[in-house]
């Protein structure tokens, strides 16, 4: 409602402070089990077999080309609105091998047409569907048929075709039971290291008060994820292991509690009438259920003391009652059992266990993160390869969007940042033997604490002051190099002078009148190779491109410290350029690292475009004009102006007319079929001195 933040208190400041402990995030991957896994084959097989058949299916390809679209009775600029959803028709047709009228292969305005895969067909399923249902005569119902052999396939959810990523896999991987043998694991890992120093919670979205009748009973079998399930889980766990460690469970309406705890309870309340009984099989002489007065006040206070205290250490509670308010320093391993992905709930969830613990200056806290993935086996619609990305899963997804407003140690350097990244996460498409591998790595490195906080010291000694700042990474293939064009056409035009200076000499035979000519040949030759190698670098390149970038908005009143400068970093590992603005409010980091985003990103349905004149071979023909000055035409062209001496010759483009759509939807096309033309940010710690 106040606009961008002005000002904000991070964690690695309070850190620093001591006012947090230092702490590290781990995404324990979690395999589903073999009956998921049955299920998400057979979903997936089920899917592909459909999709094939409807894409030979003669009633569907006959509703598509008598199509208003390609009978031409649908004007140019009304296809143009939605150029993806014209985009997916065409794609069709060219799959399929069926003729496209010459105004659409006009209209489209390139030769190149990407394969056919699960994302275009969902386009076009989509408008047939729901978003142009008109432009097709269905006298038949085959529409009506299609819709419901989707909706009975799981692939249709509230009017959203989902071929690309379905709900009916997220459910089997967001509710995985997979998940139990995963916070057993990491149980064992931390009791392994902390011994009974360890003060664990695990959180979770459910009480499940069905599976209390099944508590103690090793041979029942647990369908659900919740907090009597995991309590179960780790009960077996430490028996199975023969660990001798206290739990507890803790909701407003189901308390378990070690029989051991009793009196001291009772102790601690003594004005409540409380109550002690049997739960499930459990051994009464191990635990007990409480029971107290519904309007009893105190049982959190007095079983979180005791949790304190270490007659529990490890405590598994519903999110609602101790992911908010509930203040427990001792905590020391966390455990996130819920499928919560928004930041305010998650970073409130991860708080309980990063707070200092007076008398206990040593205290280092590990933070986990379950998520379900499976390798599963993507059958492409052609013969290209399906991409697989987070995207496609909601787990990973929910994980993905924590991880970045989260700053937190990397695991591979000694630096603080945002992002999924810093985990070192593997990617898509996933291996069991790299589940394995990336699982075993995590578990070494959340037991070794001492070195958890060597690192965090030796990452926040870069300065006595902290920037936070917002790096934007920039594909090297698409940041422009007119200079270095024009550095080799002047190191061509060199060469070409000292060689018919060489000849002069050689013919005339009188070196003495020509030496001043051979001399200012070998420097200007020396002068031009010296700005091809300094310009030929992507580094270099990158940072005028930003200052050009950062002037411009600062001409356009949209920084507020005209002192801010441009830096760029390099990732040597991943060959990475990040580039971020130096200085200035966080408004100003966050509105240049926006419009370095967008001017790098794939051309979408923007409002204004760059396009070349002519385009140097291996450079992008088109760049996106951000939005911070698209709302005038104005403010475009001095954009563009200022960019002009780094990009060459590009011209602006106005996609809201008939021959601006045009463009669009070329450069669209070109960009959809470049699968790397992907965005990354991330804030990362930097020195304010720097």
């Amino acid at each position: 409602m106040c606009g961008e933040i002005d000002q904000e208190i991070t964690v690695p400041e309070l850190v620093k402070e001591d006012t947090l402990c230092p702490h590290q995030d781990f995404a324990y991957i979690c395999s589903p089990t073999s009956e998921e896994a049955e299920r998400l084959r057979q979903f997936e097989d089920s899917k592909w077999q459909y999709v094939n058949q409807l894409l030979t299916d003669t009633d569907f390809q006959k509703l598509i080309t008598n199509s208003k679209v390609l009978r031409g009775n649908i004007s140019s600029d009304v296809l143009l609105e939605d150029p993806k959803y014209l985009s997916a028709i065409l794609i069709y047709l060219h799959s399929q091998k069926l003729e496209i009228p010459r105004n659409l292969q006009e209209l489209l305005g390139t030769k190149e047409v990407p394969q056919l895969n699960y994302t275009w067909l969902e386009t076009l399923l989509q408008g047939l569907l729901y978003q142009t249902p008109d432009w097709y005569d269905d006298a038949n119902g085959f529409s009506k048929k299609l819709e419901a052999d989707l909706k009975a396939r799981g692939l249709v959810e509230k009017r959203q075709v989902s071929l690309v990523k379905s709900k009916v896999n997220d459910q089997i991987l967001n509710q995985s039971l997979g998940k139990l043998s995963g916070i057993a694991d990491i149980f064992l890992t931390e009791y392994d290291s902390l011994g009974q120093e360890l003060r664990q919670l695990v959180l979770a979205d459910y009480i499940r008060k069905d599976f209390a009748s099944y508590l103690g009973d090793s041979q029942a079998p647990i369908s659900q994820l919740g907090v009597l399930p995991y309590f179960e889980t780790l009960r077996r766990s430490a028996q199975e292991h023969g660990i001798s460690v206290s739990l507890a469970v803790l909701s407003g309406s189901v308390v378990i509690l070690p029989a051991s705890v009793k009196e001291e309870l009772v102790a601690l309340l003594p004005q409540i009438h409380l109550t002690f009984s049997a739960v499930g099989r459990l051994n009464q002489a191990d635990y007990v259920k409480v029971g107290f007065p519904s309007t009893a006040k105190g049982i959190v206070a007095a079983v979180t003391e005791l949790f304190q205290r270490g007659r529990i250490q490890v405590l598994v509670g519903t999110k609602s009652l101790l992911g908010e308010g509930w203040d427990a320093p001792c905590v020391n391993s966390l455990i996130l059992g819920s499928f919560v992905g928004s930041f305010m709930l998650s970073n409130q969830m991860r708080g309980r266990a990063i707070r200092v613990w007076q008398g206990h200056p040593d205290k280092t806290s590990n933070i986990w993160h379950l998520v379900a993935v499976e390798p599963i086996r993507i059958l492409p619609l052609s013969g290209e390869k399906e991409e697989q990305d987070i995207n496609t899963n909601q787990d990973l997804q929910t994980l993905s969007r924590r991880m970045e407003h989260f700053l937190g140690l990397s695991y591979d350097y000694d630096t603080i940042e945002t992002g999924l990244d810093r985990l070192a996460f593997p990617k898509p498409p996933f291996k069991k033997s790299q589940i394995r591998a990336y699982n075993e790595r995590i578990k070494a490195l959340s037991k070794d604490r001492a070195s958890l906080r060597e690192k965090w010291q030796s990452s926040l000694i870069v300065a006595d002051k902290l920037e936070i700042v917002n790096e934007v990474a920039a594909p090297k293939n698409k940041i422009p190099f007119l200079v270095l064009v024009d550095a080799l056409k002047w190191v061509r035009v060199s060469l070409i002078l000292f060689a018919l200076d060489v000849l002069y000499i050689l013919f005339r035979l009188r070196l003495y009148k020509v030496w001043w000519l051979t001399l200012a040949c070998l420097l200007f030759l020396t002068f031009t190779v010296l700005r091809y190698v300094f310009f030929k670098s992507p580094y270099v390149r990158l940072r005028l491109l930003g200052e050009s970038i950062r002037k411009a908005m600062l001409d356009l009143g949209h920084l507020s410290d005209e002192h801010s400068r441009v830096q760029v970093d390099e990732e040597k590992e991943s060959y990475a350029l990040f580039t971020y603005l130096k200085g200035g409010s966080m408004r100003d980091k966050e509105l240049f690292a926006q419009t370095i985003g967008e001017f790098f990103a794939p051309v979408d349905n923007q409002r204004y475009l760059l396009k070349a004149e002519k385009a140097p071979a291996g450079q992008s023909a088109y760049f996106a004009v951000p939005t911070l000055f698209e709302k005038r035409k104005e403010d475009a062209q001095k954009f563009l102006d200022y960019l002009t001496p780094d990009i060459g010759q590009y011209r602006l483009v106005y996609t809201r007319n008939e021959t601006g759509r045009k463009i669009l939807l070329e450069a669209r096309i070109k960009s959809l079929s470049n699968k790397n033309d992907r965005i990354l940010t991330k804030k990362k710690v930097k020195s304010a001195l720097k």
